[in-house]
């Protein structure tokens, strides 16, 4: 088997748990199934997401304690990152590049308080996951069926 075709079978391969911990720690699954909603998520409802978070004085320094802890993972704030921009550009087509980079550093701070939950005080992880909370409720983001899309 050509090497490109053995790298596809891979990514078709459900991960052990094992692996899947390697990705974003214990809340891999929630942060996977952040990223398929947000995927799914109305430009339109992103944008004013990005906007209302961009004017939010207390939102930075709780963004840069949820970054300090999420860097403990191994890896995770950089996946998280480059997971997030390419989310992000398939909107850069329709909404101007300053929206589309707001909307990714409010994506990537609320996907990276998902990826450090369990070392952040309650307060600090709403205030980060607030912007998404209404639109992208935590309850049910590990649910393998919404990972794959099925109901």
């Amino acid at each position: 088997m050509p090497p490109d075709d053995r790298r596809d079978a891979d990514r078709d391969t459900p991960m052990s748990n094992e692996r899947m911990q390697m990705r974003y720690g214990p809340m891999t699954p929630e942060v996977l199934g952040f990223y398929n909603r947000l995927r799914h998520l109305p430009l339109e409802s992103w944008i004013d997401i990005a906007a209302r978070a961009e004017v939010d004085d207390g939102l930075a320094p709780a963004a840069s304690a949820v970054e300090a802890a999420a860097s403990t993972v191994p890896g995770a704030v950089h996946r998280v990152r480059r997971a997030v921009e390419g989310i992000a550009s398939g909107a850069s087509a329709f909404a101007h590049p300053a929206d589309v980079a707001r909307m990714a550093r409010v994506a990537t701070s609320a996907a990276l308080a998902l990826v450090a939950r369990s070392e952040l005080e309650p307060h600090t992880f709403d205030r980060v996951y607030g912007p998404f909370a209404d639109v992208i409720p935590t309850e049910g983001l590990g649910d393998e069926r919404r990972l794959t899309g099925e109901e």
